[in-house]
């Protein structure tokens, strides 16, 4: 039986999936869906709705699997890029309270000079973050939500970004890589922590609102049933250990991928499998240029027991 990965790259655009045959690099399978903005929002305004990169992702997966002739074990991990920046607010169940603001929507710009006001100017902001509080990113959507639409403020259980929320949607896992947090306006850099005093200025409650951070070398979680069965594919299969180490040597002797179809410029590493439990997830990472061999590879070594794992890929 083949060993395949999928990766999909969702940006502002369209949402792009590639699959994959994990031992040679061949790419088997491509599919891609556009979409865009919400029509007839106010100048400045740029906003999606959440659903339509589930419906893209569902989409693009089902026709590069029909291309790869692929069956639903065969599918060992998903890799996931996607846009940063943007603001996905999610109530207590998981539902999306209203469209996201993407990266691109300067409609913030007040919010973001509130903040950075609080924060002491702008070498405040850069002392406190390591960055400034941009329109682009996304404290000051949070804030403009708390001050124009106060109602789905009060409904906010989850802050999460574009990325994030695929994410979401593929393992139930609220989680956020270290790389995307920093695009937020809400991490100090230096500490890789939550600023305190940030998520002050914008709300007292708001820390308990953000998701669990995590490293690129972490897996963002497991494929869970309900989307499994959308996309066709199993979430609970064995796969036995005794693999692991052969699948990784074949993985580390790629010397080639094309991710950059996917438009992908991701560099991240990972641990090796002599280096982890085996029973444990681990990240799969994309690159697009790497070193035969070397710590970052094309493509990861493969470490999926019983469900396809998932990845903590950006893309901006």
């Amino acid at each position: 039986m083949r060993e395949l990965v999928i990766g999909i790259d969702s940006g502002t655009q369209s949402t792009k999936a590639l699959v994959v045959d994990a031992k040679n690099g061949r790419v088997l399978g491509e599919g891609a869906k556009a979409y865009g903005l919400i029509d007839g929002l106010p100048a400045g305004a740029k906003e999606q709705h959440p659903a339509d990169w589930i419906d893209a992702t569902e989409s693009s997966i089902r026709a590069a699997l029909r291309q790869a002739k692929a069956t639903a074990t065969e599918v060992r991990a998903i890799g996931v890029s996607g846009q940063q920046h943007g603001f996905v607010p999610l109530a207590k169940k998981g539902q999306v309270i209203r469209p996201a603001k993407l990266w691109c929507d300067p409609s913030t710009a007040d919010e973001c000079d509130a903040i950075m006001a609080k924060l002491g100017g702008l070498k405040g902001a850069v002392k406190e973050l390591g960055n400034a509080v941009l329109p682009g990113f996304t404290a000051g959507k949070i804030l403009w939500l708390k001050k124009h639409e106060p109602k789905n403020f009060k409904r906010l259980a989850t802050v999460l970004l574009p990325h994030d929320y695929l994410n979401y949607w593929l393992t139930g896992n609220a989680v956020m890589e270290y790389g995307d947090a920093s695009g937020t306006a809400l991490l100090n850099v230096r500490t890789r922590k939550w600023s305190k005093k940030t998520l002050k200025a914008i709300d007292a409650g708001l820390e308990a609102k953000l998701p669990k951070l995590i490293s690129s070398d972490q897996s963002a979680g497991t494929l869970q049933a309900s989307t499994a069965k959308r996309l066709g594919l199993s979430w609970d299969y064995s796969h036995p250990s005794e693999d692991f180490a052969e699948m990784n040597q074949t993985m580390n002797s790629l010397d080639h991928i094309t991710w950059d179809r996917l438009e992908s410029e991701n560099a991240v590493t990972y641990p090796s499998l002599d280096e982890t439990d085996p029973g444990q997830p681990i990240v799969f990472g994309m690159v697009s240029r790497a070193k035969p061999g070397g710590r970052g590879s094309p493509l990861p070594p493969l470490s999926c027991r019983r469900k396809p794992l998932m990845t903590t890929s950006r893309w901006c």
